[in-house]
């Protein structure tokens, strides 16, 4: 009887580990010990008590060669936290060209909606990341699409009085 509760407390107990090994490493912003929990096999979509993955951290703290080891290493692109924020609002927040464009050479759909319809675009307009817009607009972005309530992006941007922004979206062709 022992023995069977070890066993199966075993993969919460790894679980944890994973999660603190992930996290100290993303947070250090240490390169190497990145690749070694890669090559040691550590899963490299291990969530935080938040629902955040190492890709999301690396994404939030605007570290392109983190995040790049992690997306070559296959780390889920569309992920989203307990919230339901993807790892691109993470990249957007950051205002992080380098990111976005990482994922989009992953595969990221640049229009992709997520919760109540929005895309990266809406983000980047609505929290005057505008780096980030311009990033997403070189890639494509739709700036007319419309979010579940509605709103287009520079609907958003006037919303949030993001002066640079409305104009950056106005002058887009």
């Amino acid at each position: 009887m022992l023995l069977s509760a070890h066993v199966h407390a075993a993969p919460a107990l790894r679980k944890g580990v994973d999660q603190g090994a992930w996290q100290a490493a993303i947070h250090s912003a240490d390169l190497p010990r990145v690749q070694r929990l890669l090559r040691l096999g550590t899963p490299v979509d291990t969530r935080d008590r938040l629902g955040s993955s190492a890709l999301m951290q690396a994404s939030a703290m605007a570290k392109p060669l983190l995040a790049l080891e992690l997306l070559n290493a296959g780390a889920d692109l569309y992920a989203t936290d307990l919230r339901g924020k993807p790892v691109v609002a993470y990249a957007v927040e950051a205002n992080s060209c380098e990111i976005l464009e990482q994922l989009i050479q992953h595969g990221l759909v640049v229009d992709r909606s997520y919760a109540d319809g929005y895309t990266a675009l809406m983000w980047a307009a609505q929290n005057g990341r505008y780096q980030a817009l311009q990033c997403l607009l070189k890639h494509g972005a739709q700036k007319e699409l419309r979010n579940a309530a509605g709103f287009t992006a520079l609907d958003l941007a006037h919303q949030a009085r993001q002066g640079d922004v409305i104009a950056l979206l106005q002058d887009a062709s």
